[in-house]
């Protein structure tokens, strides 16, 4: 996945953020380089090629990561329901951008959800991986994706549903069947 994060929250409720425990929090607005430490909620790990860095206040990938190249950065947060909001731009070199709401160590396994922008198609997605297999779980034609675009995408997890909104509008509601699809830890 690549593209550009500018603001990044979770948060311990399950509405979009509104008055809750924010438990991490990054707004990127520190010196280029690594991703270092966020602003609430510890130190970045990373994983996965290519790697992240902050450039001019955003997250970007450090170089293309061509056809299926995975790179993820997670927080030491530990939250089975609650919401994950970030500001995404999608760009027009590379328009595949996306959350991993929940990853188990560095070899994998997550649940991601993504925006995706081509020639072909718009796309809201949410997919899992184990052990190098992705696996596309629920998918949605939003209005309208736009290259060159900013957008705020969030992801309220509860135990038996994950819910996407993209700019405030709900994309996609996707019901957990069983222990695998929600890849509790």
């Amino acid at each position: 996945m690549s593209g550009f994060a500018r603001r990044l929250q979770q948060a311990a409720s399950q509405q979009p953020v509104s008055g809750t425990v924010i438990l991490a929090q990054d707004n990127f607005d520190r010196a280029d380089g690594s991703l270092g430490t966020a602003n609430i909620g510890g130190s970045w790990s990373t994983f996965g090629t290519p790697s992240w860095e902050i450039t001019g206040n955003m997250v970007n990938l450090t170089a293309a990561g061509g056809t299926n190249a995975v790179a993820v950065a997670t927080l030491p947060v530990a939250m089975t329901h609650g919401t994950v909001v970030c500001d995404m731009y999608l760009s027009h070199k590379s328009a595949n951008t996306g959350l991993c709401l929940r990853a188990n160590g560095s070899s994998f396994p997550y649940l991601n959800v993504q925006l995706n922008k081509s020639s072909a198609y718009d796309r809201v997605a949410i997919s899992k991986a184990v052990n190098g297999t992705t696996t596309w779980m629920a998918s949605e034609v939003p209005d309208g994706l736009a290259y060159d675009t900013g957008y705020t995408l969030a992801a309220v997890l509860t135990a038996s549903t994950i819910t996407i909104y993209v700019d405030g509008v709900q994309q996609l509601l996707y019901r957990i069947s069983t222990v695998a699809d929600s890849l509790h830890p």
